[in-house]
């Protein structure tokens, strides 16, 4: 999750922002909401996300109200709130969750029971970039792609386009190059 993404259309002064996971129980339905109970993982050798600095921690009783199951469902979309820390525009950070265990769930099947969000202020290499379309990643060509098409160029937006009319993104990708080529002599001669 990027912050300089999401702030291109929600503008600069966007402090905090929701990213959600969808959640499916199994067994019995219950005529009552569930709470859902979550807890950071720290990942060794990375950046770990810190609770009220980068994220509503889990445990805070605003977070807390909407975090359950409703009742009479089996699956819902779980909120994780993100803060902008001044400090995320010089280094990313990991937040790795899981569920653990209340009066209501059990931790289900392993390697379903985990998520894991990189949070940043900075244009990142989405996990989808394509090489063959896009050419090598680099932040600047990221911003200029952003800045020529007024398209965020995030994991959804090249998922999109993937998916879609090959034509388009072949035409893309030469039109990318000969943006790229002007540029570069612009500023050669600069």
């Amino acid at each position: 999750y990027s912050f300089v993404l999401s702030s291109a259309s929600a503008g600069e002064d966007l402090t905090n922002d929701t990213v959600w996971f969808e959640v499916t129980t199994m067994g019995f339905l219950s005529d009552k909401d569930r709470p859902i109970a979550l807890k950071q993982i720290m990942v060794e050798g990375e950046n770990n996300a810190v609770a009220g600095k980068h994220y509503i921690a889990f445990d805070d009783p605003s977070y807390m109200s909407k975090c359950y199951v409703p009742a009479n469902q089996n699956k819902t979309m779980l909120p994780i709130v993100l803060l902008r820390d001044p400090s995320l525009k010089e280094e990313n950070v990991v937040l790795k969750f899981a569920f653990t265990e209340n009066d209501y769930f059990k931790p289900g099947y392993t390697g379903l029971t985990e998520r894991s969000i990189t949070i940043t202020d900075q244009l990142s290499k989405p996990s989808n970039w394509s090489t063959s379309y896009f050419g090598t990643y680099g932040p600047v060509k990221h911003q200029l792609m952003i800045e020529w098409t007024q398209k965020a160029w995030d994991e959804n937006y090249i998922d999109e386009l993937l998916n879609g009319d090959k034509g388009y993104i072949s035409y893309l990708s030469r039109w990318f190059r000969e943006k790229l080529a002007e540029e570069n002599s612009k500023r050669q001669s600069q």
